[in-house]
């Protein structure tokens, strides 16, 4: 990505684990693929993410969503929701949006796995972002 003039940087609390959050800095833009459901403090991740976001930024993530996926008194047969996968955290839409909340960020989802979070629109993304 810097080939291509992107000022950009990776963190893994998982493979960087000595490292401070707070020494990289913040960004416009964090992408989160496959992440959420397999951290085991989720409250940890909202505030190493909260420290991240630069005020104009917004932090573009992917999870499934279970709704629908989970009904009370039936047998789980998600197969997102296996032990073998790794996946220890599962979210529904009405999660997201609390879990947002009590970090004053906005939730929004594009479809059942594609959301993001934000404070506000920034401008640079407000031609490609349009909730409503």
């Amino acid at each position: 990505m810097r080939l291509l003039g992107w000022d950009s940087s990776s963190y893994d609390p998982f493979v960087n684990r000595d490292m401070d959050v707070q020494q990289l800095g913040q960004f416009q833009l964090i992408t989160s693929y496959e992440v959420f459901e397999h951290v085991p403090d989720i409250h940890q991740l909202m505030k190493n993410l909260d420290l991240l976001l630069a005020q104009d930024g917004l932090i573009f993530f992917t999870t499934l969503l279970s709704d629908g996926k989970i009904i009370q008194d039936e047998r789980l047969t998600w197969w997102y929701a296996s032990p073998r996968n790794g996946h220890i955290s599962l979210f529904s839409q009405k999660s997201l949006a609390i879990l947002s909340a009590q970090y004053q960020f906005k939730f929004a989802s594009f479809n059942d796995g594609t959301h993001i979070l934000f404070r506000q629109i920034p401008d640079w993304a407000a031609h490609i972002i349009r909730l409503g």
